[in-house]
């Protein structure tokens, strides 16, 4: 038969606690995550690249997308945004004569044990542009994300996209070819 050794009370309660420490140091921490969503305010300036002159007329979009970083795991989206293009001047929004237009838009977030005070993901969101007589474009809205409560204490976000006028093109952009 085993016999243990005679501790007192007090020797039995320290060994305890140096055993939970030991376990508790060796559980790796709890790891979490939510989501949810912020409503902000785009506000894009559209202007001649050339002359720093704001674009009137110009068709403005905010469109979730894929992040920034386009790879051949997500070709499928550009597919997709075709037809937003091509539907912009039925479901955009059209620059004043300061060149800009608001687009109320409703942003992915999430908040982790890494990241715990929460993150828009602005980098998985694109900004489309087209103007009569310019070039369009489709950029992200920005390239990385941004801490929720730095877009709920500013309350909107800027971006700003400068257009080249297809005369002063010499070759054609994504004319198909």
């Amino acid at each position: 038969m085993l016999k243990f050794p005679q501790f007192k009370l007090i020797h039995w309660l320290l060994i305890t606690a140096i055993v939970v420490v030991l376990v508790a140091l060796l559980i790796p921490q709890a790891k979490w995550a939510s989501d949810g969503e912020i409503t902000v305010l785009v506000v894009v300036t559209v202007f001649d690249a050339a002359t720093a002159n704001p674009i009137q007329g110009a068709r403005v979009a905010v469109l979730r997308g894929t992040d920034a970083e386009l790879s051949d795991e997500n070709r499928d989206w550009l597919d997709r945004i075709s037809y937003d293009v091509e539907t912009l001047d039925e479901n955009g929004v059209t620059t004043d004569i300061r060149g800009k237009a608001e687009v109320e838009t409703v942003f992915r977030t999430s908040a982790s044990n890494v990241h715990p005070g929460g993150r828009a993901h602005t980098d998985f969101y694109w900004v489309v542009v087209t103007a009569e007589d310019y070039g369009g474009v489709a950029v992200p809205v920005r390239y990385q994300s941004i801490e929720s409560h730095v877009l709920r204490e500013k309350g909107n976000l800027p971006v700003s996209i400068g257009l080249i006028r297809a005369d002063r093109v010499s070759s054609p952009i994504g004319d198909g070819q």
